[in-house]
């Protein structure tokens, strides 16, 4: 079993509080394989918009990061669901209704942070 815990100085002489995903040592993994670093940039939104009308699948195309990104999603009227074909295209999905009352824009936000 490996380490996947520190709050001291890893191998990259960073000092800080690190998290590793299961399988991963914390002292030695990439900066993409650890789940809390101290050190990380703060969580950034690098585009955001709303979808409306929100049809029962539709395409996002997404800024080029270099990974696939974090995407949070925000609609009042519909569970959304979210899949992706690359790191720069995902589909939203539409599913359960919770009532005709409610706003049915989407509202969505991508990260700097990997998915997954």
């Amino acid at each position: 079993m490996v380490d996947r815990v520190l709050v001291g100085k890893r191998s990259t002489n960073e000092f800080g509080l690190f998290v590793s995903k299961a399988g991963f040592d914390v002292t030695t993994a990439l900066e993409s394989n650890l789940l809390l670093s101290t050190n990380t940039s703060t969580l950034q939104i690098v585009d955001k918009g709303v979808v409306s009308p929100l049809i029962s699948e539709q395409a996002l195309v997404l800024p080029d990061v270099g990974f696939k990104p974090f995407v949070i999603l925000n609609c009042a009227r519909y569970q959304i669901g979210l899949r992706y074909t690359s790191n720069t295209l995902a589909y939203f999905r539409r599913f359960s209704d919770r009532g005709a009352s409610l706003n049915a824009n989407l509202y969505y936000y991508v990260t700097n942070l990997p998915w997954g």
